[in-house]
């Protein structure tokens, strides 16, 4: 069965916050997650880690259990960010080759906050002192609160580290999965067709990733983040958000309002506000942006 991407808009939230919480739960107590909070990611070698095969994880929740039996996946540990991508792997690394192809499942751990230190304040790995540096003052440091405390945007370094960005990136992943295996496999037939034609790769997922945030399947998949910030918070809290702030605490995704209006903008808007009513995450005070974008 072929599904249009707009009905994914109708699709009810799948209810998996006990397997997103296994889930990081193994993250937070892999070895690859206390190097990198630890500052001891030394890049180059320790780029990307081979964390579970998902035939060994004890999935409870049904939606997961269905996935699991059609596609299984590889998960994998990164700094560099999280994705979802279709069957292309035969085996585990270590591991008795087998014909059984999995997906691979990616989560970024810190990715933002190794992108702002690198890219938008000059941070270096210095291989001889072991220790990251300020590329400007060769200043180095013993943990992540002393590093972040010398980044610009200090504010969204910060939210890198609460755990709602790691378990949010679980959950939008995994409703991908679920998605793409239960939908006839529509976001793999996406990407390899994309890839067979580069200039298409380079196109959409790089110039034009903007496009790929407004698409109703990312939509979907967002609601998986938004669920975790919220759970984050009290009540107060969260009705004390306007949309803006609620996105600029997802940092992926508030780059979207200072992009110029349009169709697609408008449309996202209407989409993501939309899912938030009908599965009860709108704050009350996420109002004012709307009359703002003329929605």
């Amino acid at each position: 069965m072929i599904i249009d991407e707009l009905q994914m808009l109708l699709c009810k939230t799948y209810q998996i916050q006990e397997d997103v919480n296994m889930i990081f739960d193994i993250i937070k107590n892999s070895e690859f997650y206390k190097k990198v909070v630890n500052l001891e990611y030394i890049p180059e070698s320790d780029n990307e880690i081979v964390l579970k095969n998902s035939d060994n994880l004890n999935f409870k929740c049904q939606d997961c259990i269905k996935a699991q039996s059609k596609n299984p996946f590889i998960l994998y540990l990164n700094v560099d960010g999280s994705s979802y991508g279709p069957k292309n792997i035969n085996k585990m690394e270590g591991e008795i080759e087998s014909n059984i192809k999995y997906s691979k499942i990616r989560i970024g751990i810190l990715a933002g906050l190794y992108t702002i230190m690198v890219y938008d304040n000059g941070f270096k790995y210095n291989n001889n002192k072991k220790k990251w540096e300020n590329g400007y003052n060769h200043k180095t440091y013993n943990s992540v609160q002393e590093l972040i405390s010398d980044l610009v945007p200090q504010k969204y370094a910060q939210y890198e580290l609460m755990d709602y960005r790691i378990k949010g990136s679980i959950h939008h992943e995994l409703i991908h999965w679920i998605d793409d295996t239960l939908h006839d496999n529509f976001i793999t037939k996406k990407i390899n067709n994309a890839l067979k034609d580069q200039k298409s790769i380079k196109n959409s997922l790089h110039q034009k990733r903007i496009k790929v945030v407004y698409s109703p399947y990312e939509v979907n998949a967002m609601i998986g983040n938004i669920k975790e910030l919220k759970n984050s918070m009290s009540i107060d809290e969260w009705d004390n958000l306007t949309l803006q702030g609620m996105l600029s605490l997802l940092p992926s995704y508030a780059r979207i309002f200072k992009t110029e209006k349009s169709d697609q903008k408008i449309r996202f808007f209407k989409d993501i506000t939309k899912r938030m009513y009908r599965e009860g995450l709108f704050g009350k005070n996420m109002n004012n942006d709307l009359s703002e974008l003329d929605l």
